[in-house]
């Protein structure tokens, strides 16, 4: 390997480790509430209602501007934009601290979910330009796994801080950090940079950018299946610890349990689609494990085997962090979308991917289940069977293309 093949390796690597830290430290401030959700109530002066809307505000960015970032993305370059939101997402963190009532606490949480809108939907784009086609989804799954980890390392850390400012100055610090190393250290351009013979997006009016973006059905059909496959994980996350204490199962045996979601997911993101993408039919590899998955968790969850129910946990875990990876790897790889575009591509994957995790559980399904929780993941085994059935109609999809 030359010399300068070495150091564009090196350079992808340190991409992929600097956006999965950019990921772990803005994911972490959501992350922290759960533990000491008595105090942030306490502090802030909310109610329960109030709580929830407040441990869900990050998630409005990525419904009101992940079309939009992915737009910015492409005109101005992810350095100058990802870089603004790291700003935003630290100032945040640093402002709760001061936070006394519910408008100004949910705006900070709210603003802390802008720099994990930014990465998530211009992961693809910013992978693409570091790494050959066949090693993007894996370098994608890599930097995804930043957020899976850091929820699971945010609950289980926050509550050892002496102080809830403490805790908030952490996630600030960490942020600010990332910050940091995001201006001095990345880069808008890789050794795999490529125009495909698009025109510059710089060059286009957003609504040219649109309209390319829109009129791809592969794009849509992503888009369906994620929206389904988010609706399904959200639905399980939010309800198995109960669900697990009606199956009979003592309180703490039923956290760990559901705690294997969180294990699932990442190995998903990482090892699932890697396999997917080395098998060379990642479209069916994804619809097998969805096929299993819908098969499968109905019947294993409420399991007496502890074994049974954890493996149900950890397989929907899988499966979601495998097919979120395939379907976010898309947009760079389609010839009519490519990086130049791939970037508007992930926002509008994003966009539909986070209603789905907002409508499906607390609009639709745990509605129509009341107070069953078989019938809740029955209807959620359901929403998966809809995901499948969008993933039918994609075509076979190629990451080897270069």
């Amino acid at each position: 390997m030359s010399q300068t093949n070495r150091r564009a390796g090196a350079a992808g690597i340190l991409t992929v480790i600097l956006a999965a830290f950019v990921q772990f430290s803005s994911t972490f401030p959501q992350f922290q509430l759960p533990p000491v959700q008595s105090a942030v109530m306490a502090q802030a002066g909310l109610t329960q209602s109030q709580y929830v809307q407040c441990f869900t505000a990050p998630m409005l960015p990525a419904v009101l501007l992940g079309l939009c970032s992915g737009l910015l993305v492409d005109k101005y370059g992810p350095r100058k934009v990802v870089g603004a939101g790291i700003l935003l997402t630290a100032a945040a963190c640093f402002a709760r601290c001061f936070c006394r009532s519910f408008l100004p606490f949910f705006l900070a949480m709210a603003l802390t979910g802008v720099t994990p809108t930014l990465i998530h939907a211009n992961n693809a784009k910013i992978m693409s330009r570091w790494f050959p086609a066949d090693r993007v989804s894996t370098a994608v799954g890599a930097v995804m796994m930043g957020a899976s980890c850091s929820g699971l390392i945010a609950t289980s850390t926050t509550g050892l801080f002496p102080s809830l400012e403490a805790a908030y100055l952490f996630s600030g610090a960490m942020c600010a950090a990332a910050l940091i190393l995001w201006l001095l250290l990345i880069k808008d351009e890789g050794p795999y940079s490529s125009a495909g013979g698009h025109t510059s997006a710089k060059a286009l009016p957003v609504r040219a950018i649109l309209g390319i973006v829109v009129k791809c059905r592969t794009i849509w059909l992503c888009s369906f299946v994620m929206l389904f496959i988010m609706g399904f994980y959200m639905t399980v996350s939010s309800s198995a610890p109960a669900a697990l204490q009606s199956a009979g199962y003592a309180p703490a045996e039923a956290s760990l349990l559901a705690s294997l979601l969180a294990v699932g997911a990442p190995a998903g993101c990482f090892l699932g689609s890697s396999l997917a993408i080395r098998l060379g039919k990642p479209k069916r590899f994804m619809l097998l494990l969805m096929a299993v998955t819908i098969a499968a968790f109905p019947l294993a969850w409420a399991s007496a085997s502890p074994a049974l129910a954890g493996g149900a946990m950890i397989l929907a875990g899988f499966c979601y962090g495998t097919c979120q990876v395939v379907c976010m790897s898309v947009p760079a790889s389609l010839p009519q979308i490519g990086q130049e575009y791939a970037g508007t591509a992930g926002g509008l994957l994003t966009t539909v991917q986070m209603i789905g995790s907002i409508v499906i559980p607390s609009r639709i399904l745990v509605p129509l289940a009341g107070s069953s929780y078989r019938a809740l993941f029955l209807l959620a085994a359901g929403t998966l069977a809809l995901a499948l059935l969008a993933g039918l109609f994609l075509p076979q999809l190629n990451f080897r293309r270069q």
